[in-house]
């Protein structure tokens, strides 16, 4: 199936590949996450620090290794624009493969942001015309308690949860913050019942829909937005109705 389009593009840019989002990706999310691990800079995808980093670790490395002012380029736009997207995530290649274990915790840490973030920041703009931000909380809630698990003071991990979502927060987001945590904790559990279930019964289908939910949630990994787990979301109500409506799978 993947053949012909191998093929088109071995003919158009003389060398095999199926996707340029590879090298694309490469440059633009995983060596700059890397490189902000690496020297421990919070930086979140698309902000000014992050384009900072963009800048003089890809765009200007490759402007200077691969001469981009001083060769003769030709051929159409595109081609050359592809070309240097290339040449970028080589560059980007170097960083990651320098760097594996930044490269692995900035993207495992992405995978753990996009499954902690219960979409409160979504429900509340629609239900009141405000901002979460003006709620006055603290957004980043599960960061600040690691930050301080990290260093060991279990208590006042728990007492910024405490003074962040009861006491200072306004009553329909402190609901509503709560009201999606459980909910997404009850889908969670219904999941895993029902796989069991399906596993006892079906294991080459609970691993066909496990693998499913796993691939979209894992693969995004520093930008694991809502928007590239959807397609995991059937695979999870599937599990979870079987949770619910089979007592058992004969």
């Amino acid at each position: 199936m993947l053949a012909p389009w191998l093929l088109r593009n071995h003919r158009l840019l003389d060398r095999w590949f199926l996707s340029t989002a590879f090298e694309e990706n490469l440059a633009r999310v995983s060596a700059i996450a890397t490189l902000t691990e690496v020297e421990g800079v919070c930086a979140a995808p698309w902000t000014p620090t992050w384009e900072h980093y963009y800048l003089s670790a890809i765009v200007d490395a490759a402007t200077v290794r691969f001469e981009w002012g001083a060769r003769t380029e030709s051929g159409d736009e595109c081609n050359v624009s592809r070309l240097r997207h290339h040449e970028m995530g080589i560059v980007a290649r170097e960083i990651v493969s320098a760097h594996p274990r930044a490269a692995l915790v900035a993207h495992v840490q992405g995978v753990g942001r996009s499954l902690l973030d219960i979409g409160h920041r979504k429900w509340y703009p629609m239900l009141t015309g405000r901002e979460w931000e003006t709620t006055g909380v603290l957004d980043g809630i599960w960061q600040r308690m690691g930050e301080s698990l990290h260093i060991g003071a279990v208590g006042d991990a728990f007492h910024a949860l405490w003074l962040e979502r009861v006491v200072r927060i306004p009553p329909l987001a402190g609901v509503l913050w709560w009201g999606l945590l459980a909910g997404r904790i009850v889908l969670w559990g219904l999941c895993g019942r029902g796989a069991l279930r399906l596993w006892r019964a079906q294991p080459v289908a609970a691993l066909l829909l496990l693998g499913t939910i796993a691939y979209f949630i894992v693969l995004p990994g520093p930008i694991a937005y809502d928007r590239f787990y959807l397609p995991a979301i059937p695979a999870v109500m599937m599990l979870a109705a079987l949770a619910l409506r089979y007592p058992q799978i004969a």
